[in-house]
């Protein structure tokens, strides 16, 4: 609630949208987050900052605020540093269920970048980013968060295991052309199936490996 009123008191509504200029919003930001790590305010900076614009409107900035703000509720002793019990209660407010185990390790595993055992604030948010080039994950590379992405995503794992698969994959296709997906009769549909299987599959094997099979392979974030 803090972060959202610190936007509202510096914005400018245009056209039923409010809006701050990047420059001063980090000025602000710079004076809340004096207890945060200078790379962790960077990392964050440069999330709100991906697109270039020098203007950020409310509601990207505070889909952002929110992932920062969920690592900070789920840090129970302040020390920026979740526990596999604080990371636990995290996912399970996330996805409003308890998460399953073999969810929880295989995620620890992926965001635990320098093999502590426990994550840090900086890795929480390397990890919600788009994916990056391979071997550029670090401060600075070209990745960014992607709402739609990881909406899509999260509505595709159906059962919040972290993975889909090709199943998964299709629906997520007809739900990013959801729109147009009504609009076509039933024999277009039809018709146009093989080819979203066919562009799952592609998927699949871009992400997997050519060699791997379609139809076991899951795909995490």
């Amino acid at each position: 609630q803090k972060f959202n009123k610190l936007f509202f008191d510096i914005s400018l509504e245009y056209y039923g949208r409010r809006y701050v200029e990047m420059e001063r919003l980090q000025k602000a930001l710079e004076e809340e987050l004096t207890n945060i790590a200078p790379d962790c305010r960077r990392k964050l900076y440069f999330l709100l900052t991906y697109n270039g614009d020098e203007f950020i409107e409310q509601v990207t900035f505070e889909k952002i605020m929110n992932v920062w703000s969920t690592f900070t509720a789920n840090d129970i002793n302040n020390d920026d540093q979740l526990d596999v019990n604080e990371i636990k209660m995290m996912w399970w407010l996330l996805d409003g269920k308890k998460p399953v185990n073999a969810k929880l390790e295989r995620e620890i595993r992926i965001m635990d970048s320098d093999g502590n055992g426990t994550i840090d604030r900086l890795e929480w948010l390397s990890y919600l980013c788009s994916p990056s080039v391979p071997g550029q994950n670090q401060l600075g590379s070209k990745d960014y968060f992607d709402f739609e992405l990881r909406n899509m995503f999260e509505q595709s794992d159906s059962d919040k295991d972290g993975l889909i698969g090709q199943r998964d994959i299709i629906n997520l296709i007809k739900l990013e052309y959801d729109e147009q997906w009504r609009e076509l009769s039933n024999d277009s549909r039809f018709e146009l199936g093989p080819t979203i299987t066919r562009l799952a599959n592609k998927i699949v094997r871009e992400i997997k490996g050519s060699a791997c099979d379609i139809m076991s392979q899951q795909i995490n974030w």
